[in-house]
């Protein structure tokens, strides 16, 4: 398939599920805060309408583009799958295993896969590193998550009132 149809199919597909989140942002729940700009579909419809402008964007210049002949490099490659499952597992599991523990196991299960992938585990000359090395890398990762995860949980629920999911994998 040629680069100019992939970014057209790419800037519709992503435009429509851009436009359909935009519609679910006004049913989010707004939360404890009081003045409009600052509840979450607010700040997210904001993001939301940058990212529809990019699409847009994206769909002229590969309008534009159509003439070209250039082959587009293979769609879906490990990387571009393993986001999109895990992104689909992660958002699945944030009701049942709360935001803090999801998006902490998310994190350090992506940064050591992206990690492997660009070969941050091996010497220049491709021998593996020593396990030990690995190991610390791993758990340096789960300690960014960690933070990552609870100081982002911090600022929303604390901090703007956000109600975020919590742990609930007992109850169904």
């Amino acid at each position: 398939m040629e680069q100019w149809k992939k970014d057209l199919i790419s800037g519709i597909l992503l435009a429509a599920l851009t436009a359909g989140v935009i519609v679910y942002t006004y049913w989010i729940p707004p939360g404890t805060v009081e003045y409009a700009a600052a509840r979450p579909g607010a700040y997210l419809r904001g993001w939301l309408f940058a990212l529809l402008a990019l699409c847009v964007a994206l769909i002229i210049r590969a309008w534009r583009a159509r003439s070209g002949t250039q082959k587009a490099a293979a769609a879906f490659d490990f990387a571009s799958c393993f986001t999109i499952a895990s992104l689909a597992l992660y958002v699945f599991s944030l009701d049942y295993l709360g935001f803090r523990l999801a998006s902490t196991i998310f994190m350090t299960i992506g940064m050591t896969v992206y990690s492997r992938k660009a070969k941050v585990f091996q010497e220049k000359d491709g021998t593996l590193r020593p396990r030990l090395f690995v190991l610390k890398r791993i758990v340096l990762y789960a300690l960014i998550s960690t933070a990552v995860a609870f100081g982002t949980h911090y600022v929303f629920s604390e901090a703007v009132g956000v109600l975020m999911p919590e742990f609930s994998l007992f109850e169904f």
